[in-house]
This record gives structure tokens, sequence and C-alpha cells, in this order.
């Protein structure tokens, strides 16, 4: 009866302590990402402004402007994350990712808000 209990034991420990085991090994491997997060608001008629930190830049105006302000925030391995509403145009979108990557930037993501509920 002794072997049994031994069996038993064993493997309540494995099933216990192995995942725990995988757990802590997987999350001492993982690093914090290092993330720049712009937002994008529309202001009809034509017009995005693109806020990074503390600065406001108009686009199409200041794109320049903007991109000298992103090249000195790039670094290898950095994310740039543009946040904004569903309902920012694509053109806004899409003219921010281009002057991020003319900037520099090789991963930039886009997370949108949903519309209010109406």
């Amino acid at each position: 009866m002794s072997f049994g209990k031994t069996a038993i034991s064993a493997l309540l420990c494995f099933t216990v302590l192995l995942p725990i085991a995988v757990i802590v090994r997987a999350a001492a491997g993982t690093r914090t990402r290092d993330v720049l997060q712009l937002t994008i608001t529309f202001e009809a008629p034509d017009t995005c402004r693109i806020n990074v930190g503390d600065q406001s830049f108009l686009m199409p105006k200041q794109d320049d402007d903007l991109r000298a302000t992103l090249k000195p925030l790039v670094r290898k391995g950095r994310i740039l994350s543009i946040v904004g509403g569903g309902d920012i145009p694509y053109r806004c979108i899409g003219h921010t990712i281009y002057t991020a990557q003319r900037a520099g930037f090789e991963k930039v993501g886009f997370v949108a808000e949903p519309p209010d509920a109406k």
C-alpha cells in the first residue's frame, strides 16, 4: 500500500508543481515592451490632430514637425501605438503611419476605441 500512496503523492506533486514551474519560467522570459503612444483626433472638415505627450500637431500641415519630433524617439524594438476613435478617417491613420515610418519606426500598431452606443 505504501507504493500506491507514494505514486499518488508523486503524481499530485507533478500535476501541481509542473504548471507552476512552466508559468514561472515563462514569466522570467518575458520583458516589458517599449511602447510610444500617439493619439489621433479628427477636426472637421479635414484636419487630423496628433498628440505626442504634451505636444500637438495638425496634419497634414505639420507632418514634417511631427516627423522631427518622432525621429529622436525611435529605438530598436520600440513600438509606436496609435490610439484613436472608430470615427477617425483612414487618411488620418494612414498619414500618421506613413509619417512614423519615415521617422524610422518599424513597428506601428493601431488601437481603435469603439463608437459610442446610440
